[in-house]
């Protein structure tokens, strides 16, 4: 639409009515996380951490180690978070939660480190690589 010089808004009520088809689907998968977890709170937060981490993996997955990695991760991550919820059916959900929302968020940020193509260096700036501890760690001075 850009290049085209075409009118945002027709691209923006296309996008709106794309995406009005998966209304049913979201609230049919409420409704589901309402009954299976039977707490409506966690459910919620549930479904909205899977949805950042897939719009994560949408934007910022990029090449083959991490398009293969994340998602086998984040799904170990999610089945054990749902075997201790289900171990303990009256336990500490919410302390489960937030320890599954840590690791989920290092891995983001690992693989957002470490993955993800960075952009070039502006010409004035130089790139030193530094070695700690055999760790190398690229700084821009």
């Amino acid at each position: 639409h850009q290049r085209a010089r075409s009118s945002g808004l027709l691209l923006l009520l296309s996008h709106l009515i794309d995406s009005l088809a998966f209304v049913p689907v979201m609230v049919g998968t409420l409704q589901f996380f309402f009954e299976f977890f039977e707490d409506q709170l966690l459910a919620l937060l549930i479904l909205g951490l899977t949805w950042v981490c897939e719009i994560f993996s949408v934007l910022r997955v990029r090449g083959n180690p991490a398009m293969r990695q994340f998602p086998r991760i984040f799904l170990a991550l999610f089945l054990l978070f749902l075997v201790y919820v289900f171990s303990f059916p009256l336990g500490f959900t919410y302390v489960a939660f937030h320890v599954w929302l840590g690791f989920t968020t290092s891995l983001m940020l690992f693989f957002a480190n470490r993955f993800s193509p960075h952009p070039a260096p502006a010409p004035h700036i130089h790139r030193v690589l530094r070695v700690s501890s055999g760790v190398q760690t690229w700084l821009y001075v």
